[in-house]
């Protein structure tokens, strides 16, 4: 078996534990007791869903760029989840990584579909996607 594959399964593995720990997060809470079913399938499908085309696409292209853009967009989803963690210090974590996503999901798109980012304006927006991501969630605390 070739590294890239060990590598692809290793975070297939990892995204699936990452998700059933967001899970375990938000279930195990106390301070989120509206949250129901539905929404709770909704975002383990949504990361889920980003992880697996992410290492489905990263296999089949591995010189493209979008594969591993989108399975960061999967893993930064599930530290969302942190956020409903009822420890005061996963909590402001949580909090502060919440964002990320986005920031993540911007450079994909405005990757695709080479997965590069040419300099200029589309350089320009994706530094503007992780500022927001990251400075966002830093105004709310």
């Amino acid at each position: 078996m070739s590294g890239l594959r060990i590598a692809l399964i290793a975070l297939a593995v990892a995204g699936l534990a990452t998700g059933l720990v967001a899970l375990a997060i938000v279930l195990g809470s106390e301070h989120d007791d509206d949250i129901s079913t539905p929404w709770i399938v909704l975002a383990l499908t949504l990361g889920w869903s980003f992880i697996g085309a992410g290492l489905y696409a990263w296999w089949r292209r591995p010189e493209n760029r979008v594969g591993p853009l989108m399975t960061m967009v999967g893993f930064f989803w599930f530290l969302g989840s942190l956020s409903s963690a009822d420890d005061p210090w996963v909590f402001t974590i949580g909090i502060t990584l919440s964002s990320l996503w986005i920031g993540a999901f911007a450079h994909m798109l405005i990757a695709f579909p080479t997965g590069r980012v040419r300099p200029g304006f589309e350089h320009a927006v994706v530094v503007l996607g992780w500022t927001a991501a990251l400075m966002l969630p830093a105004l709310v605390l």
